[in-house]
């Protein structure tokens, strides 16, 4: 039995010697294929490993998407509410319709009561057009920022309770306690802006319109004949916003930081939103360090979204003003020129258009397309995000 072990190891041995070539060329495959395979297997696992971030990445931005469309309905149902509150005050402040009463009635021997009057209403009718195109703008941005600030928090509680099966008595006390912070972050926001930030608009509007030479100069019974590179030089004068800092549009926008605007027991639950709020309206650059610190775009490291988006929003809004009202006064190709006392009833009119509510879906679109918002928005809603999708598109 050893004899033939021996004689098969050396049969085995003979013939490994004589097909050594063969041996080695058949391990080197061996061993190539085996690594070929787990190398192929890794790439395969890796790239199912990616799909799978990809695919979760897309449904993730997918339900971003679609929380954020509705947050945008949700702003947009707000805006409409508040919008006739606000074209009540800025008519109550700004009464011009009181001044045309008082033309209307008044003898026509009294050309020096007349005179003022115009004089009134030429003032009123432009500060009332000036201010209600700020103020709509403001409002909306405004409310863009809070409705953003409470529906990420909405967006991260429902990413954190997908997973969770149970709690759910927990939950219905939660919801109740967001809903009545909400309530009081959104009460009293509105209630200084139309109390306190809306007159104080208002107010530096009436201040730069009042001292502009180049109107004043303008008298009814004088200026007969007013062209419309003259009318739009004008208006351009009286843009004022632009010259507007940050520090400024926060006074119209939100309560100071102050010992005596401390808030209310009633809304000390919505405080933390009120402070990130004031951070977003008051400390832009500070705002935009501590939060876009991961976003690709260096670019608007520095870049004050908040009053980029104002500008836009005013600058766009007077520039379709502007466009109409010129259009409505020099529609007659061959009219070259107006009166005065022509144009001041359009400035009413063109103000009154601002809350027509058949206009609001155009002037609404108008305004949230604009990249500045868009830009706004993601610093709000997704800080850490290179971008986010368009709720606009």
């Amino acid at each position: 039995m050893w004899d033939a072990i021996c004689r098969a190891r050396k049969r085995v041995g003979h013939w490994a010697s004589q097909h050594q070539t063969l041996l080695v060329g058949t391990g080197v495959v061996v061993a190539c294929s085996a690594g070929a395979y787990y190398m192929v297997r890794r790439v395969v696992n890796e790239a199912e490993n990616m799909t799978k971030d990809i695919q979760r990445q897309i449904a993730e931005q997918q339900r971003l998407g679609v929380h954020l469309r509705r947050t945008e309905e949700e702003c947009k149902a707000a805006f409409l509410r508040f919008l006739p509150s606000m074209k009540t005050r800025i008519y109550k402040q700004l009464d011009l319709e009181h001044i045309v009463e008082s033309l209307k009635v008044l003898d026509k021997n009294e050309k020096d009561t007349r005179d003022m009057l115009w004089d009134d209403a030429k003032l009123i009718g432009f500060t009332r057009l000036y201010a209600s195109v700020y103020a709509y703008c403001s409002l909306q941005v405004l409310l863009h920022c809070e409705l953003l600030i409470m529906g990420r928090e909405t967006f991260d509680k429902a990413a954190a309770h997908a997973n969770e099966l149970d709690g759910k008595e927990d939950d219905i006390e939660d919801a109740k306690d967001t809903l009545t912070r909400q309530h009081q972050f959104l009460s009293s926001t509105m209630d200084y802006f139309f109390t306190t930030g809306l007159p104080k608009l208002i107010e530096a509007v009436e201040v730069h319109i009042h001292g502009n030479a180049e109107l004043h100069s303008w008298r009814v019974h004088e200026k007969r004949q007013v062209q419309a590179d003259e009318l739009h030089a004008l208006l351009g004068e009286l843009h004022v916003a632009p010259q507007w800092s940050v520090e400024q549009w926060q006074l119209f926008l939100i309560f100071p930081e102050t010992p005596a605007a401390i808030v209310e027991p009633s809304s000390a639950s919505a405080k933390p939103w009120l402070n990130e709020l004031r951070d977003i309206l008051d400390r832009c650059h500070h705002f935009l360090h501590r939060h876009l610190l991961f976003m690709s775009c260096m670019a608007y490291m520095h870049s004050p979204f908040l009053l980029q988006a104002l500008q836009d929003a005013t600058n766009s809004a007077f520039e379709r003003m502007t466009t109409r009202l010129v259009a409505s006064l020099f529609h007659i190709p061959q009219k070259q020129d107006v009166p005065l006392a022509k144009i001041i009833p359009q400035l009413k009119s063109e103000a009154a258009n601002l809350f027509k509510p058949q206009l609001q879906d155009e002037l609404w679109d108008d305004l949230t397309k604009r990249d500045s918002l868009q830009h706004l928005t993601t610093s709000i809603f997704a800080p850490n995000a290179a971008s986010i999708p368009s709720t606009w598109v």
